[in-house]
C-alpha cells in the first residue's frame, strides 16, 4: 500500500527548478520564492527570458491574461497536499514593470 501512495506522489510531477530548495515553512517559502523570482527577473529587464524560462519549466501561462499583465502557474498535486507556484508580472514595451512570485500549499 505504501508503494502505491509513493507512486502516486511521484507521478504527479516534479518541483519546477525555480521552486526547488525552498524553506519548509510555507510563509518562509513564499517569501523566498518571491525574492528568487524578483532577483532572477528584475523590474526593468526584458520579459522574453522570463516567458522562456517559465515555459521551459512547464508553468502554464494563463491565456485569459489582459494585455501587459500575465500570470503563470505550476501545480504539483500530491497526498495529502497540493503545492502551487504562481508568477504574475506586468510589462510595458516587453519590459517587466512589476513581478511577484507566490508559493502556497493546500492540504486535505
Amino acid at each position: 500500500m505504501l508503494f502505491a501512495v509513493s507512486g502516486l506522489i511521484t507521478a504527479c510531477g516534479a518541483t519546477p527548478p525555480l521552486g526547488r530548495g525552498l524553506p519548509s515553512a510555507v510563509d518562509d517559502a513564499d517569501h523566498t520564492f518571491n525574492a528568487r523570482v524578483n532577483s532572477r527577473f528584475p523590474v526593468g529587464s526584458a520579459s522574453t527570458p522570463l516567458l522562456e524560462e517559465l515555459q521551459r519549466e512547464r508553468f502554464k501561462i494563463d491565456p485569459h491574461s489582459e494585455p501587459g499583465q500575465q500570470i503563470a502557474r505550476y501545480f504539483k498535486d500530491g497526498l495529502p497536499c497540493r503545492q502551487d507556484w504562481i508568477v504574475s508580472w506586468s510589462t510595458d514595451n516587453s519590459m517587466i514593470t512589476a513581478i511577484t512570485g507566490r508559493y502556497a500549499v493546500a492540504c486535505l
